[in-house]
C-alpha cells in the first residue's frame, strides 16, 4: 500500500484552512479595488 504524502494533524488542517480562507478573501478584496480604480481611471 502506498503511504500517504501528507497528513497533517486535525487542527493544522483546520489552521491552514483560515489561512486559504483569508489569502482567498484578501485577493478578492484587491481585485474590486484594482476594478474600482480601472473604472475611475477611464
Amino acid at each position: 500500500m502506498i503511504q500517504p504524502s501528507r497528513v497533517f494533524p486535525k487542527n493544522h488542517r483546520t489552521f491552514r484552512s483560515c489561512i486559504r480562507l483569508r489569502h482567498n478573501l484578501v485577493q478578492k478584496r484587491t481585485d474590486i479595488k484594482n476594478e474600482a480604480h480601472a473604472h475611475t481611471r477611464t
